[in-house]
C-alpha cells in the first residue's frame, strides 16, 4: 500500500539534478556516515531509504519523503511548497500587528537545527545576576519548544492541502500549529503508546536523533514546564477546525500569560488565574475564588464521585 511518503514530489529528474535539489551531505552527516565517492553511490544510498526511486521513463523520481526531509528549497516541489514552516512574530498578544515573518523552506531534517535556533532566539528571556556573572535565562524551556516543534512536524496530516506547520510568537506565549487531527485523544497524550501517521518519516527522524519514537516527547514537555514553574500545557483540537484542523498546544510564561504551540500536533496551554489555576477547574467547580472576607486567592474544593 503506497503511503503519502512514497508519493512522487518530482518526476523524471536527472541524477545530477537530484543532487542539486536534495541536501544529500546533510543526510550522511545526520547518519554519521562518510560521504560516498561518486554520484552513483550517493544515489544508491538515497534509494535505500526511499528518498528517491528509479523512474521507468528514465532518471529518478524524488519521493515526498526525500523532498520533505532534505529539500534545499521546498519551493522547488510545488506539491510540498505549503509544507514549509512559517515563523511569525507579533507585537502584543494579538495578530493585528506583525513584527516579521520568516519561511523556513529547507527540508525538515536538514533544516531542523536552524529552525529551532531561530525560534529560540526570538523567544523572550530574562537576566539573572549571580555572584560574579550575569546569565540570560529563556522564559520558555528550550527542550520543550524543541519537542513541540518536532512533534508538530512529524505528526501532521500531509493529505490536508493549503496548510502547513506554523510557529507564532506573541508577547508571553508561543503558538505552534499544524494541519490534521491527532491519532491519539489529546487527553491521553501522556499515557498512550506511540502512534505515528507518517511511519517512514518518523523512523528516519529517529535515526537522525531528532525524535525518539518512544512516545515520551510530551512527557518531556510537561517535565520541563513544571521545572520552569509554568502552567501545565493543554492540548486541543480547535472545534471550529475539527476534524481536519490543527491540534493546539499552549504554554504560558512564568507571569501567567498564555502561550500556544500548534504544529503537526500543536499544543495550547490554558489561561490561568491567581495561583495558575486553569479556567477549566474554575468552570467545573473544582476550585473557586475566595470572597473578599476570606482574603485573596483560590480555594481548592475536591469534587466527590
Amino acid at each position: 500500500m503506497e503511503t503519502t511518503e512514497d508519493g512522487v514530489a518530482a518526476q523524471r529528474v536527472r541524477g545530477e539534478e537530484v543532487l542539486l535539489r536534495l541536501d544529500y551531505p546533510a543526510y550522511f552527516h545526520l547518519l554519521g556516515a562518510p560521504l560516498p565517492d561518486g554520484r552513483a553511490a550517493i544515489l544508491d544510498a538515497l534509494q535505500r531509504d526511499r528518498l528517491v526511486a528509479p523512474c521507468e521513463a528514465g532518471g529518478f523520481d524524488v519521493t515526498n519523503l526525500g523532498a520533505i526531509l532534505f529539500a534545499r528549497n521546498l519551493g522547488d516541489f510545488p506539491r510540498l511548497k505549503r509544507k514549509s514552516v512559517r515563523v511569525i512574530e507579533y507585537r502584543g498578544k494579538g495578530r493585528t500587528e506583525g513584527l516579521g515573518e520568516r519561511e523556513h523552506t529547507k527540508g525538515y531534517a536538514s533544516g531542523f537545527e536552524g529552525l529551532i535556533d531561530y525560534v529560540n532566539a526570538k523567544l523572550p528571556t530574562h537576566e539573572v545576576i549571580g555572584q560574579a556573572l550575569r546569565r540570560t535565562i529563556p522564559e520558555f524551556p528550550a527542550p520543550a519548544v524543541r519537542e513541540l516543534v518536532a512533534n508538530a512536524l512529524l505528526h501532521q496530516d500531509f493529505s490536508v492541502t493549503g496548510a502547513g506547520p506554523m510557529v507564532e510568537i506573541f508577547d508571553g506565549r508561543i503558538e505552534i500549529t499544524n494541519p490534521g487531527e491527532p491519532l491519539v485523544d489529546t487527553r491521553r497524550f501522556l499515557d498512550s503508546p506511540p502512534a505515528s501517521r507518517n511511519e517512514a518519516l518518523t523512523s528516519l527522524m529517529r535515526r537522525f536523533d531528532i525524535c525518539e519514537e518512544r512516545g515520551g516527547g510530551i512527557d518531556k514537555v510537561v517535565e520541563q514546564v513544571e521545572r520552569y514553574q509554568l502552567p501545565a500545557p493543554l492540548f486541543e483540537v480547535p472545534p471550529r477546525l475539527h476534524p481536519r484542523g490543527p491540534v493546539r498546544s499552549q504554554t504560558s510564561d512564568r507571569h501567567g500569560q498564555q502561550g500556544t504551540s500548534s504544529g503537526l500536533l500543536p499544543a495550547r496551554l490554558p489561561e490561568v488565574r491567581d495561583a495558575r489555576i486553569p479556567d477549566q477547574c474554575l468552570a467545573a467547580g473544582a476550585v473557586r475564588h475566595q470572597d473578599e472576607q476570606q482574603g485573596d486567592g483560590v480555594a481548592v474544593h475536591p469534587r466527590g464521585p
